[in-house]
């Protein structure tokens, strides 16, 4: 919950980016997401990594700070 603009923001996170059954479940779950009125940078942060390219915690920090400061 963005408390200051009072509005709800979903986070997916696609951890497993080099699996190809993987990326199609999850391309239809964002879909999904699209359909429901959820915007992808508005209400919908989405974080990808592969085991070659993980996220960390700069990355994280990077996002709570723009989507929660």
């Amino acid at each position: 919950m963005n408390i200051r603009y009072r509005r709800i923001i979903y986070h997916e996170h696609l951890g497993m980016m080099d699996e190809p059954a993987y990326v199609e479940k999850n391309i239809r779950k964002v879909r999904a997401y699209e359909r429901n009125g959820h915007v992808a940078g508005r209400d919908l942060i989405l974080t990808f990594e592969t085991k070659s390219n993980p996220i960390g915690p700069a990355d994280a920090e990077r996002l709570i700070k723009t989507y929660f400061a």
